[in-house]
């Protein structure tokens, strides 16, 4: 070993002496291994849920197998027309739908199925058949009633007529031969007696000829 010892006078560092025979120190004795922790169980979580039951498998469609007896344009009746084809018809009810191939010719599918391992509806053609009748046209409307014109007021009935004029009572000539002096309270018109007031014929005279001394005694009518 090195025993050491110093540091010598101008050293900073510790010298030694070499000492020789000497046993190494026992080692201590070895201490046994302290136990592990002990590990706490982790806490218990929630139960576990019971999977979700599952649904049933769907039912399979029931197969519609095709018509046994030979198809005909009868088997329209009681089903849809549809413009799509079989192929666009509800799988469920094939046997409901039937559509035109060729409307023209009167050729129809009748729609089946569907088959195994398809889940579309198959169809079968029929030819011979006739297009849908067309709806009975309806008979044109009547005119609807034209009501009578409103009724005018009541005719009036025409003013009374007057009654005609009473005839003049007849002057009669005279009985006396006229005389000059008959012109005497009579009045004298230029006119002549035509034209004198034939309600008062008697009370006119005019001259004939004036310069002659000729006068027409008016009378009448």
């Amino acid at each position: 070993v090195r025993l050491c010892w110093g540091p010598k006078d101008g050293s900073s560092k510790c010298s030694g002496t070499a000492v020789s025979g000497c046993l190494p120190p026992a080692s201590p004795p070895l201490l046994p291994p302290l136990p592990p922790p002990p590990v706490s169980p982790p806490p218990a979580g929630p139960p576990p849920t019971a999977p979700p039951p599952s649904s049933p498998p769907p039912s399979p469609q029931p197969l519609t197998p095709p018509p046994s007896s030979p198809p005909s344009c009868g088997d329209t009746v009681g089903r849809t027309l549809i413009d799509t084809g079989c192929s666009k018809a509800d799988a469920s009810s094939c046997s409901s739908y039937f559509s035109w191939k060729d409307e023209a010719a009167g050729v129809v599918r009748l729609c089946w199925g569907p088959k195994d391992g398809s889940s579309k509806c198959s169809g079968t053609a029929v030819s011979g058949c006739l297009p849908p009748a067309s709806p009975p046209l309806l008979p044109p409307l009547p005119p609807p009633p034209v009501s009578p014109p409103p009724a005018g007021p009541p005719p009036t009935a025409p003013p009374p007529s007057s009654p005609p004029p009473s005839p003049q009572p007849l002057t009669p000539p005279p009985s006396s031969p006229p005389s000059c002096g008959d012109t005497v309270g009579r009045t004298l018109i230029d006119t002549g007696c035509s034209k004198a007031d034939a309600s008062s014929c008697s009370s006119y005279f005019s001259w004939k000829d004036e310069a002659a001394g000729v006068v027409r005694l008016c009378w009448g009518p």
